[in-house]
């Protein structure tokens, strides 16, 4: 009996003990559980941006959809445009550069919302020689008119850039500037940087053209048929 009661006044110092311990514990779960829901609680998520912002002048007709915008007029052919299986959706547009007049074909072999921050897609381009490069990635919201894309060109390595919506406070009626900047670990004069930068910026391959295409299509769909829970 005597030795029964030292093993329960032990067990009962023990669980005294590591009460604090315990509970303490728990509470840095519970408190590293909020910070990351908070870390990734966008306040200003990327679908409800692209449909609120200022994307080009959208005009539509019974075959096509015209965005123009300052850099170039994206024109999509509504009897390519569809929606699979999986809720995804693609179509096809050209590209006419209002700067050079270069024409480029575009074709959205996939569009997909993943919640409301985050699209993936996937567009092959082709420019007026034929040459063509696909290009995947996501475009992930960061904060209000700031968002991060990962592309992988041809399959090379997934390559970082920072994506800015950005309003022109001189013209408050002009369309959104969207403009890329590409992250690199190296030094800009670096061969790796050097490559990075190629990768996203050269020709129609350019990381600009494949993101302002995606969101154009994002909004021009939505405008259009009502896709990505948007209201016609």
């Amino acid at each position: 009996m005597r030795e029964l009661g030292r093993i329960l006044a032990t067990a009962f110092m023990l669980t005294w003990a590591t009460c604090p311990m315990v509970f303490a514990l728990e509470n840095g779960k519970l408190t590293a559980k909020e910070e990351v829901e908070r870390a990734m609680l966008v306040k200003y998520p990327l679908l409800g941006q692209i449909t609120a912002m200022n994307i080009g002048d959208i005009m539509m007709d019974s075959r096509t959809i015209t965005v123009t915008r300052p850099e170039a007029t994206y024109v999509f052919d509504l009897d390519q445009f569809f929606v699979a299986a999986d809720g995804a959706a693609g179509g096809a547009l050209t590209v006419y550069d209002n700067h050079t007049g270069e024409v480029g074909e575009v074709f959205v072999s996939r569009v997909a919302m993943v919640g409301d921050n985050q699209i993936d897609f996937a567009v092959t381009i082709a420019d007026s020689t034929g040459q063509q490069a696909t290009e995947v990635g996501s475009i992930v919201g960061l904060t209000q008119n700031r968002a991060l894309v990962t592309t992988s060109v041809d399959g090379f390595d997934a390559n970082l850039s920072l994506v800015s919506f950005a309003a022109d406070s001189s013209a408050p009626d002009a369309p959104v500037v969207i403009t890329t900047t590409a992250l690199t670990t190296s030094d800009s004069g670096s061969a790796a940087s050097f490559w990075a930068w190629l990768t996203c910026a050269i020709g129609w391959t350019a990381c600009t053209i494949v993101v302002i295409a995606t969101v154009a299509f994002v909004g021009a769909t939505c405008l259009a048929f009502g896709w990505w829970g948007c209201d016609r």
